[in-house]
């Protein structure tokens, strides 16, 4: 990541914090109070996890991406999720991708009460991982920044906007692309491209 970004990250961070620490001082509870260290917790840790994505030295292997797809698909076991997939190779890092399978289908998950798709299937030289649900969906307006850090959804009071950002870190650094389509209250479409073996 360069030093800028990094900058940004940084100060982006300690805004979002001061935030957290508002809201923390006006808890009235024990349990609001506790609510709202549990979040800069995930926050600080969301952080430190795109920041490390960013200098990272990946290792490429030979991977099944459906075998990590299904891996990931048993640690949520919810009934919500709908998978099909196609059998393939991809050439990445293994943790990387689980990261960033784990963090589309929480996403999915939260914001949907209906079913989440998940699907990969190829084109010529490529497999597409395909995520879709019938949820909030994302407004054009914050749908254009999606994926920069702390932007986060119109209806996403729960997070900080981290997601993603590691999301779209993990794709760039396997050399991939990632394209959203979304129409608020019509669900949203997330398509990661990466490159076959």
């Amino acid at each position: 990541m360069q030093k800028t970004k990094k900058h940004q990250l940084a100060r982006d961070l300690v805004h979002a914090l001061r935030g957290e620490l508002t809201i923390y001082n006006f808890a009235n509870t024990a349990q609001e109070k506790d609510a709202v260290v549990l979040s800069m917790i995930k926050l600080i840790d969301r952080a430190d996890i795109l920041m490390r994505i960013q200098d990272v030295e990946i290792k490429h292997t030979h991977l099944n991406f459906d075998e990590i797809v299904k891996g990931v698909y048993e640690k949520f076991a919810e009934e919500r999720l709908q998978l099909s997939l196609a059998s393939n190779i991809v050439h990445g890092d293994k943790d990387l991708l689980v990261t960033m399978l784990e963090e589309l289908i929480s996403n999915a998950l939260r914001f949907t009460e209906g079913d989440v798709f998940v699907s990969t299937h190829f084109t010529n030289k490529n497999i597409v991982f395909r995520i879709e649900d019938i949820g909030e969906g994302i407004s054009k307006a914050v749908l254009a920044h999606m994926g920069e850090p702390f932007v986060a959804s119109d209806d996403d009071r729960s997070g900080h906007g981290l997601g993603l950002s590691i999301v779209w870190a993990i794709v760039q650094l396997h050399g991939g692309a990632m394209t959203i389509h979304s129409d608020k209250d019509s669900g949203t479409t997330i398509l990661i491209t990466l490159d076959l073996v």
